[in-house]
Formats: C-alpha cells, sequence, structure tokens
C-alpha cells in the first residue's frame, strides 16, 4: 500500500488544533504521567557518564539535527508512538502528504493498527508494526521500510552499537521511556548520541541521547506536568526507565 496515497485518511482525518488539543490535555485523566502514550510492557539504551577505568577513553558524538527540526507532533493524546513512527519513515524518504500536503502519517499508521482513525496507544511491537510497510517515496520512487522493537526494562546493553550505528549512519530510531512507579510510556524520537571508546576504538558506554519530543510544551504546561528531559544520560534514572526501542531495519 502506498502511504501517500490520501484516499484512506484523508476521508476520516482527525483534525486537532491547539485549542482542541489542550482541551482534550486538560479532559484526559488517564493522562497521568507521560500522556498514556505507549505499552507498558516495553531495549536497552544505557545512558551513563564516564565509566570508573583507568583507560584513556575517548567521547565520542553523532547526531541528525534536521531530524529533530522536522519531528512531528502528536496530532492526539495517546499518538506519541505515532508521530514518532511518522518522524522516523520521512527521515528515510517516504512521503506521508495527502494531496493537499498535510502531514497524514499518524492517521494512517493508527487506521493500519486499529482499523480506525482512533485515539489509542502502542507499544514498540505495534508501533514496529505499523512502520514496517511499502511506502511511495518523496522523489517518486516505491519504498520498503522494515521496523523491529525490543521490549525489556532495562534495555540490553547489547543495542548500544546498533543505537550508535543508527545515529551514525544518518537513521534516527525511537525510545520509549515510563515515569518511576507509572505503567504508561512515552515515545521520544532519538537523533543524536554520545558515547565512550577506548584506545582501540571499542565501545565502552553510551553517555546519553538526544531526543525530540512529540508532545507540545504548552501541552505539558496545561496539564501541569514537567517534560522529560531532551538529553537523557545517567540521571535519567532517577525519575524514568527505558522499556523500549524500535528502529528500521
Amino acid at each position: 500500500m502506498v502511504i501517500n496515497d490520501p484516499r484512506p485518511c484523508d476521508r476520516r482525518l482527525i483534525a486537532v488544533n491547539r485549542r482542541h488539543f489542550l482541551g482534550a490535555c486538560t479532559s484526559l485523566c488517564g493522562f497521568a504521567a507521560l500522556g498514556g502514550c505507549g505499552g507498558s510492557d516495553e531495549p536497552a539504551i544505557t545512558p551513563a557518564p564516564a565509566p570508573s577505568t583507568s583507560q584513556q577513553l575517548t567521547l565520542r558524538s553523532a547526531s541528525l539535527p534536521k531530524v529533530a527540526i522536522a519531528a512531528s507532533t502528536q496530532r492526539c493524546m495517546e499518538w506519541c508512538w505515532a508521530a514518532c513512527a511518522e518522524t522516523i519513515v520521512r527521515a528515510y524518504g517516504a512521503n506521508v502528504l495527502s494531496a493537499t500536503g498535510a502531514l497524514v502519517g499518524q492517521e494512517y499508521f493508527a487506521l493500519k493498527l486499529f482499523g480506525g482513525i482512533v485515539c489509542q496507544a502502542a507499544n514498540p511491537p505495534m508501533m514496529a508494526l505499523a512502520m514496517t510497510d511499502y511506502y511511495q517515496s518523496t522523489t517518486g520512487m516505491l519504498l520498503q521500510i522494515r521496523a523491529t522493537s525490543v521490549l525489556q526494562n532495562p534495555l540490553p546493553a547489547a543495542v548500544n552499537p546498533i543505537a550508535i550505528n543508527l545515529i551514525r549512519t544518518d537513521r534516527p530510531f525511537s525510545v520509549e521511556i515510563v515515569r518511576n512507579g507509572e505503567t504508561s510510556g512515552h515515545f521520544l524520537v532519538v537523533y543524536g548520541i554520545d558515547w565512550w571508546e577506548d584506545v582501540n576504538g571499542n565501545l565502552v558506554g553510551i553517555r546519553g541521547l538526544r531526543v525530540a519530543d512529540p508532545f507540545p510544551l504548552v501541552a505539558y504546561a496545561a496539564l501541569g506536568i514537567p517534560p522529560p528531559p531532551t538529553y537523557l544520560d545517567a540521571s535519567i534514572y532517577q525519575s524514568y526507565s527505558f522499556v523500549g526501542m524500535v528502529w528500521v531495519i
């Protein structure tokens, strides 16, 4: 199915402007911790300070600032996963615009998973399933995207090299975090990563992740809850846990 065919989404497109979105923010009591966005059972990126070692370590960095600038804002309370999916597939060159130029990826993903454009949460495997598809690229070519996910808390250290390689090869990915004591998660797009290497170029640890949040700051203010940090280092574990990761393979 070609995603930029606007017909399935245009017929049922949910238009949510800022005023309506904030109205939803104040009326949905279920958005307790992070908007009820995402599943409750979600790889493991392990942000960390410089490891304690006698070795000489070098801090390396890779970043995709254009992804952060172009990151999508979620168009309903529960669509942080869909907004992150939309951002990622767009970064791969998928055309998720309707005939009028409006973004419709989030609506397309909801329709694909739930059979209708409903404001509903998803977990990392569901997000990966929604992203996996054939798309028409922005250049008119047919594009196949296949996504995968990891569910574990904490995320296994084995995904750290994967995360670094993704950003170094211009491929953003998504992580799901859950506020400690809560069961509902929130998806963020990772567009930058800092890591430590030893003198032989071996990965020693992840220092932190740069992330774009699909939930508007004005909506956090309306709800009276603090937004998660935009740089996820070791200090994030004081308030949140990593429970999932989604990336394109």
